[in-house]
């Protein structure tokens, strides 16, 4: 199972704002992005 998305939010990242990461595969499973966001809500990528 590979990984889709990553939140990093609580007290040990409270001096900065909470950010996210979604990442993007191709068909053969190889890492093809790798997108960063702030907020803790993976559904809000705006």
């Amino acid at each position: 199972m590979r990984r889709t998305s990553v939140v990093k939010s609580g007290l040990a990242f409270e001096a900065i704002t909470s950010a996210f990461t979604i990442y993007g595969y191709n068909p053969r499973n190889e890492l093809t992005a790798s997108n960063r966001y702030l907020g803790d809500n993976i559904g809000n990528t705006d």
